[in-house]
């Protein structure tokens, strides 16, 4: 009887093992393209995003004192065709990013300033109080603060 048992459990264990698949051969995912190709394709989509977008710049002109200072990004189209696109409003700089193999690529960075403040400009050994929202290209967002945060500047 001990025998049957067994030879029982070496068939069930022996069926097992057998039956599993072998379908884990990895994980298959893409390798990582190259940084500086994929900076050329993300900045033909940024300037295509930005000549067909605008803001809701009219409202910065002449604020009313309940004005909440919130960017609106809308696509241009036929009700607004006559509105100014962002790629005329908004100033670049290139800055340079370390890809994985530590090579230095340039990326065009965009920015807007809706409203120019008023009084001194902050300093590196100044800080500054912010909210601020990230949103891509297809308007998820990404990031945000509700709350002002502080960063400093050094």
């Amino acid at each position: 009887m001990m025998n049957f048992i067994r030879s029982i459990i070496v068939i069930l264990l022996f069926a097992a093992i057998s039956s599993c698949k072998n379908d884990d051969n990895g994980i298959n995912s893409e390798p990582p393209r190259d940084l500086g190709e994929v900076a050329v394709e993300d900045n033909d989509e940024i300037i295509a995003f930005l000549e067909t977008h605008f803001y809701n710049y009219e409202a910065f002109e002449v604020p009313p004192p309940d004005f909440d200072y919130q960017i609106v990004i809308d696509t241009i189209a036929d009700g607004n065709a006559d509105k100014i696109p962002l790629i005329s409003q908004v100033l670049s700089r290139t800055i340079s990013v370390e890809d994985k193999d530590g090579i230095m690529v340039e990326h065009t960075l965009y920015y807007l300033i809706a409203r120019q403040g008023t009084g001194e400009n902050p300093t590196i050994a100044d800080s500054v109080l912010v909210r601020y929202r990230g949103n891509l290209l297809d308007d998820s967002q990404f990031d945000n603060s509700n709350v002002p945060l502080w960063f400093d500047l050094a």
